[in-house]
């Protein structure tokens, strides 16, 4: 990684990511660095996944042809099987998909511990997606042939288009679960899928083969396929049964996953979680303290007449300067009372002593705030006796 600075641009020119400054560092590791790591991991296992599974397939197929030669599938599919059916949803999965937002991945750098223990691509992890591999294939040579129903002296075009839909399902259906953005791209893409699977079953099934297109690439003889395999019962029967098969070791690989609590990157997230709930609860207890103590400090509307009424009746240049103004006057009077927010008794009743604390239950704030309440109109009403309004204060400070 190199920084563009006033050195120059040698350390940027030999190296491999090139930033402007320090702080986008940040960004480059535990963001852009963490989610590559992870995308490239599973995109390298879907590709080996994949075409294993394609080609173990027509392998496969060999021993139910007594090693005849005879190719499962049309030479046009096994072209395009990477090009149009399986292209498309890797390609959106290697730079879209997020398994946690930015702002989390960039804000917990435990997430990035999972590339420093290597826990994404592994040995042990490229294995079990090849023994999934071989079980497909297995799956998708031999399942067709006990589900559809074989006419005469059999009809072979019937089994292979089963087993091309097998395959492919099979291989994008797998890709799904490792999706963890499930936006509109990528809802999109497997949509263009089945859309293309199913257009090119029609083409072969009803579209004659073109002149121009070589002989090896001829999809005559699979003509009215579609049609026989649409109105048949065991054909769905078979797509269904054979998909949850498929599919069956990643769930049990999932769920045993869960159970044991293996993953560290899902502790990771679930310790988030908490923390998050933890800190919405906080924040709740906050508010409800920066009320009530906003109440308190500041005095009622009956309170602020009360003092009107004083002021005009004790006609005193002191009580003139009121304490709801910038003012900082306050009274001195023997029977008047210091509203002033800079009075220590008036700060002994308007405002409570010490740190604001977080009361161990909504009991206790009401508690508290309802002795504030009663204490501001008591020493309204008793026209100056501060003292015993700050002993209440007090007590009610020492109780919360």
């Amino acid at each position: 990684v190199g920084i563009i600075g006033k050195e120059g641009r040698a350390a940027v020119n030999n190296s491999d990511f090139a930033i402007g400054q320090f702080r986008f560092l940040r960004s480059l590791l535990l963001v852009h660095g963490r989610f590559n790591y992870r995308r490239l991991s599973v995109f390298a296992y879907y590709m080996f996944y994949k075409n294993i599974a394609n080609v173990l397939t027509m392998y496969l197929y060999t021993m139910l042809a007594m090693a005849s030669g005879t190719r499962l599938f049309l030479t046009i599919y096994v072209e395009g099987f990477n090009i149009i059916y399986t292209s498309l949803p890797v390609i959106v999965f290697g730079f879209n998909d997020m398994d946690v937002p930015k702002n989390v991945s960039a804000q917990t750098p435990k997430l990035y511990a999972a590339g420093l223990r290597r826990i994404y691509y592994t040995h042990w992890g490229f294995w079990r997606w090849m023994c999934e591999a071989m079980w497909l294939a297995v799956l998708a040579a031999f399942a067709p042939p006990a589900f559809i129903s074989i006419n005469g002296d059999g009809d072979f075009n019937l089994l292979a288009m089963t087993s091309m839909t097998v395959v492919v399902l099979g291989t994008n259906t797998r890709l799904m679960l490792e999706l963890h953005s499930w936006g509109h791209l990528e809802r999109l893409v497997f949509l263009m899928m089945l859309f293309s699977l199913e257009t090119s079953s029609i083409i072969y099934s009803f579209a004659p083969t073109p002149a121009f297109v070589p002989r090896a690439y001829s999809w005559d003889s699979a003509h009215g396929t579609l049609t026989q395999l649409y109105t048949s019962l065991p054909f769905w029967a078979c797509i269904t049964f054979t998909t949850v098969l498929i599919l069956l070791p990643r769930f049990v690989a999932k769920s045993l996953h869960v159970l044991d609590n293996l993953s560290p990157v899902k502790r990771t997230l679930l310790e988030i979680a908490a923390a998050s709930e933890r800190n919405r609860e906080r924040q709740q207890t906050d508010d409800f303290e920066n009320i009530a103590n906003a109440h308190m400090a500041k005095p009622d509307d009956l309170a602020q007449e009360a003092y009107r009424t004083r002021a005009t009746a004790n006609e005193s240049p002191v009580h003139a300067a009121s304490p709801f103004s910038n003012g900082h006057a306050k009274s001195h009077h023997r029977s008047g009372f210091a509203f002033s927010n800079h009075d220590p008794s008036a700060q002994a009743v308007w405002k409570p002593k010490g740190s604001a604390k977080r009361a161990p239950t909504l009991v206790s704030h009401l508690m508290g705030t309802a002795s504030m309440l009663s204490c501001r109109v008591s020493a309204v009403g008793l026209h100056g006796r501060r003292a015993n309004c700050s002993a209440v204060a007090e007590v009610t400070d020492s109780s919360r």
